[in-house]
């Protein structure tokens, strides 16, 4: 379930999809049967925004009313003793993670630049400058809207210098199959590096080899 698309057909056990958002209208509009539900599973909990607050904060409330109910919430970063407080003192599992050694390179912001221009001119740079070697060079932007004007403007000033060792990439929710599985594509020319201008679903939700900057 995903807007205003319901791809859900019942018939025997039912493992079903949906949005944040769509899960609060079924609840809002009593079109969630939860006395069928076996369980409700809350992913990237730690991203808190305005509709996983309420999940969770409604979630709690549907437990006492259905005491068969199991929520699973799973995070990246949260503090797990403080979701278990707030659920009852219910049970939680750790699953330690790997951590890498990031090199932060702060760059000031300048008064005459908007961030859009900073961020094209930026990734152009390291690309000219920085062995193709050093990794692919991922960017994040605010919307579609900007992911795609900044792979037009890339192309044309790294193509317009004659560098063709670049291949621009965008990422964001609604990206067809073919342009998302580009992403994924190990590139077997070892002298062509990714620039990938991304929305924030590059943050969490995908994790793409190679980027290194």
């Amino acid at each position: 379930r995903v807007g205003g698309k319901n791809k859900v057909f019942k018939k025997f056990n039912l493992i079903e999809y949906m949005t944040e958002e769509k899960f609060l209208n079924l609840i809002s509009e009593n079109r969630l049967d939860l006395s069928e539900t076996f369980a409700i599973v809350v992913d990237e909990a730690h991203e808190r925004n305005i509709n996983t607050d309420l999940i969770i904060g409604i979630l709690k409330d549907k437990i006492a009313d259905f005491n068969d109910l199991k929520v699973v919430i799973t995070s990246a970063t949260i503090e797990p003793k403080k979701f278990c407080e707030f659920y009852f003192e219910c049970p939680y599992i750790e699953i330690p993670g790997k951590i890498f050694p990031v090199d932060v390179i702060y760059s000031p912001p300048s008064d005459k630049k908007e961030i859009f221009d900073a961020v094209v001119e930026k990734a152009i740079e390291i690309h000219l400058n920085e062995p193709i070697a050093s990794g692919d060079i991922l960017c994040f932007l605010t919307g579609q809207d900007e992911v795609e004007r900044a792979k037009n403007v890339c192309e044309a000033k790294i193509y317009n210098q004659g560098n063709k060792r670049a291949l621009i990439l965008t990422a964001y929710g609604r990206q067809s199959p073919e342009d998302q599985q580009a992403l994924f594509k190990k590139n077997q020319d070892k002298l062509v590096r990714k620039i990938i201008f991304a929305t924030d679903v590059a943050e969490t939700s995908i994790t793409i080899d190679g980027v290194r900057i």
